[in-house]
């Protein structure tokens, strides 16, 4: 893997060098997320986050030293978050839950996932069969995991208000 950084060439020019990660990234077909959610995630931290719908990125995933977020917004498997302990209500509200999901790791300094790998083509196979073969309750018992979906959940039941911007936002911006 090549690390970003500049460089100067041998005739004195500037060059960017971009690691693969990097140039994955790049080449999703991704949008800014809605003010209200760039606004939030600065508050917290974060630099950008990403609307992504691109079937290279089958999930919600952080950038620890960029400070990004990419929410997967396919809303193919929106029901998975429909049961405990999620309960959402809409293809919309499980996208939310999934940002503030992420928002969660961010802000409990939670380090990367474990075995994840990102090269130019993307996520590692071997990382996405062994991710794709645990039922989402086992995911919780890691509790990395289960800390980050309850700072979602308590933003959704304490801080109505809040969700409820951070999901009208999200609406609006699908509409377009």
């Amino acid at each position: 893997m090549i690390l970003t950084f500049g460089i100067i060439t041998k005739s004195g020019t500037a060059a960017i060098v971009y690691s693969d990660e990097d140039i994955f990234f790049n080449s999703l077909s991704k949008k800014l997320a809605p003010v209200e959610w760039i606004k939030f995630a600065h508050s917290k931290g974060l630099n950008n986050v990403w609307l992504v719908k691109d079937s290279r990125l089958t999930r919600s995933i952080r950038r620890i030293k960029e400070k990004e977020i990419f929410v997967n917004i396919d809303e193919t498997y929106w029901r998975n978050y429909a049961g405990p302990p999620i309960y959402a209500k809409s293809p919309e509200e499980s996208i939310v839950m999934k940002f503030l999901h992420e928002v969660g790791h961010f802000v409990s300094a939670h380090s990367g996932t474990e075995g994840l790998v990102v090269d130019k083509l993307g996520i590692s196979r071997d990382f996405e069969t062994k991710v794709t073969q645990q039922s989402f309750f086992s995911k919780m018992s890691d509790s990395r995991e289960s800390e980050a979906w309850q700072y979602a959940i308590s933003i959704r039941d304490n801080q109505k208000e809040l969700f409820k911007n951070l999901l009208d936002s999200y609406k609006l911006m699908s509409i377009k």
